[in-house]
């Protein structure tokens, strides 16, 4: 709007000293004009005539003289050109400007739906990045949650296999002179000292049997585990006269396959929780 505004200021600029010497110029024309009907009427004045008769000659002067001055399009048409330049000008100019803000309006609303286009795939992006980290944070704290909980597992059977094999030790230890004396013909010796360590052989079942609870019957080693428990459970645990001598064996494979059990339980805990 500002260049239409200037274009129209400088053609009207452009368009007043042609107008004004227009102006000058018909000035100058009537003043002539006057001068002649002067001089007509001065000669009348001369010839002394009672009445005020314009004579052929004097009429047909005084028309040429009209004629002759009677047509300003010469004058006028240099204005006229001017005008009509400044509407030309003034039109072209508002045509163009019209054009310059349309162009700017079609670019800005093009600008603008580019933007919106742009913020929805940046939305996009940032919505699935949002459910991307959720899920891998979900996985995170499910995998430590389960790790924990293997560790807890670990502990939890570490120590009732700790207790239990040092009450086998202990019982181990006695069994070795039941089993002497009895092979010596001893059995009421032997029998004493087997009952006197009956309440650690109590507690020895008891482990025994919480330790069951913590296998999973679907994995070898703890199959094997279950299975050398009962086999202690019936060389050394069951009664006094059922005591064999292979108790030593079974409690040493007992202690193997646990240390075994809880390194792999550890390992994978470890593996879960990174």
């Amino acid at each position: 709007m500002k260049r239409i505004i200037a274009t129209i200021s400088f053609m009207y600029l452009v368009s007043i000293p042609t107008i004004a010497q227009s102006d000058t110029v018909t000035v100058q024309k009537l003043d002539k004009i006057e001068k002649t009907l002067n001089e007509i009427a001065q000669q009348l004045t001369n010839q002394k005539s009672d009445s005020l008769i314009v004579s052929v000659e004097h009429f047909e002067k005084l028309t040429n003289r009209l004629q002759k001055n009677d047509s300003i399009w010469p004058d006028i048409l240099p204005s006229l050109i001017a005008i009509f330049v400044v509407l030309i000008s003034t039109g072209g100019a508002i045509f163009i400007g019209v054009r310059q803000i349309r162009t700017q309006t079609t670019n800005a609303e093009e600008q603008i739906r580019s933007q919106e286009a742009q913020a929805q795939d940046n939305l996009q992006v940032a919505r699935e990045q949002i459910q991307e980290t959720s899920r891998m944070t979900l996985a995170q704290v499910r995998a430590n949650n389960i790790s924990q909980a293997r560790i807890n597992w670990i502990q939890d059977l570490r120590n009732e296999l700790s207790q239990f094999n040092g009450e086998v030790a202990i019982i181990n230890f006695y069994l070795h002179d039941v089993v002497e004396l009895t092979k010596e013909g001893n059995k009421k010796k032997a029998e004493e000292l087997y009952n006197q360590q009956v309440e650690r052989i109590k507690t020895a079942r008891q482990l025994a049997f919480k330790i069951k609870l913590f296998l999973n019957k679907g994995e070898t080693d703890h199959k094997k585990l279950e299975v050398l428990i009962n086999d202690y459970y019936t060389s050394a645990l069951e009664t006094f006269s059922k005591v064999k001598s292979d108790f030593n064996k079974v409690s040493n494979d007992i202690l193997d396959i646990s240390r075994k059990i809880l390194k792999d339980a550890w390992e994978q805990a470890k593996n879960e929780g990174t």
